[in-house]
């Protein structure tokens, strides 16, 4: 039985990159868009021009789909991986340890254990 070549797949995406462009279904978002686009549907995220989708980025936490001059640029499906991962960053923190100082003292000595 004879092996056929594998083909090389970068050859094709070089060739097809222009194409690819005008075939995604929505065009990538830089930082601060995806942060607005997050916040409009939901999503509690900081920062303003940038904030948790690049440090998540950084940290290899959140793929981007692009690169440009600003940085990373992201595919509008990813509010739900950045949705994910900030929901698994949040940890529970009853509101009434903010009334009383030891409480919250308490809590907060107990963080790393959580981590």
């Amino acid at each position: 039985m004879d092996k056929k070549p594998v083909p090389d797949f970068r050859r094709y995406f070089e060739e097809w990159a222009q194409d690819l462009e005008m075939l995604r279904q929505n065009r990538l978002l830089d930082e601060s868009v995806l942060m607005t686009f997050a916040r409009d549907h939901g999503i509690a995220v900081s920062g303003m021009v940038t904030g948790d989708p690049g440090n998540l980025h950084k940290r290899g936490w959140l793929a981007s789909d692009g690169l440009d001059y600003r940085g990373p640029l992201f595919h509008p499906f990813r509010i739900y991986p950045l949705h994910c991962i900030l929901e698994k960053c949040e940890f529970p923190i009853p509101a009434s340890v903010l009334l009383e100082r030891d409480s919250l003292l308490r809590f907060i000595e107990q963080l790393p254990a959580f981590w």
